[in-house]
């Protein structure tokens, strides 16, 4: 805190104004005198009371009332949602395969009894919530595993027997929504865009403010899953499969 020093111009104002005051007097009666006598040094005398009077104005004008600085901060925020609700689906998901925070696919759209892939559309779930960010950031998008991929995967000594494969490919997208309205998707500023494989476990993206960029404030934010489904040249191995994605935002002052 910044301390303010007392002003004592007043205090030297006053003083000053008394010498003066009594300097005039004199030269007053200084000027009385040399009429009566006709002194030419009357002109000097006036001089110099006319000099004392400027000094007064200036001394006055300088006296200033303190200044009183503000100051205060408001911190950089950005948080998720809590939990994700359903919000949208399309290629045979739906509302009841979520339970929580975990999506469970039905066999029926994964593998066929043979342990083939199942092939066509992409089989996607969309979630939602309300966050928060007021700063430029960075979202990040995490896969554990690099998709769905064999729980046996993650065992001591396994080897994937030939002519079988152990993963599938997930498309994760994470984003603030655009449109305020439950119908709106489109995505507002760059997404977190991630096709998780056994090489490429993590995207970020960077949200930068800018004259057409505002901070999304508090606003929907979307984690779209999806699983391609193209041919694959091999069976599935039998078993159970997983992944976990991570969504993370982070603060870029």
């Amino acid at each position: 805190m910044k301390s303010h020093p007392f002003n004592t111009a007043a205090h030297s104002l006053a003083q000053k104004r008394q010498s003066d005051s009594h300097s005039l007097n004199l030269a007053t009666a200084s000027l009385r005198n040399g009429a009566a006598r006709g002194n030419p040094a009357m002109k000097s005398m006036i001089a110099i009371s006319a000099a004392a009077a400027v000094l007064v104005g200036a001394g006055a004008a300088a006296a200033q009332d303190p200044a009183v600085e503000l100051l205060a901060n408001a911190p950089d925020m950005c948080t998720l949602p809590a939990a994700f609700g359903y919000h949208s689906s399309t290629g045979g998901a739906g509302a009841g395969q979520l339970s929580g925070n975990t999506w469970n696919i039905p066999p029926a759209q994964f593998a066929t009894s043979t342990g083939a892939p199942v092939t066509g559309q992409e089989i996607a779930i969309r979630l939602r919530g309300t966050g928060f960010c007021n700063i430029s950031h960075t979202i990040t998008v995490t896969s554990a595993r690099g998709g769905l991929t064999s729980n046996d995967a993650g065992e001591d000594e396994y080897t994937l027997p030939p002519g079988f494969a152990d993963r599938r490919a997930i498309h994760y997208e994470a984003y603030w929504v655009a449109n305020g309205t439950a119908g709106g998707t489109a995505a507002l500023g760059p997404k977190a865009d991630l096709m998780a494989s056994s090489n490429n476990l993590t995207h970020t993206a960077f949200y930068t403010l800018g004259a057409t960029r505002p901070p999304p404030g508090n606003r929907f934010f979307d984690l779209r899953i999806g699983m391609p489904r193209g041919a694959m040249a091999t069976p599935l191995l039998a078993g159970d499969y997983s992944d976990t994605v991570t969504v993370t935002l982070s603060p870029q002052p």
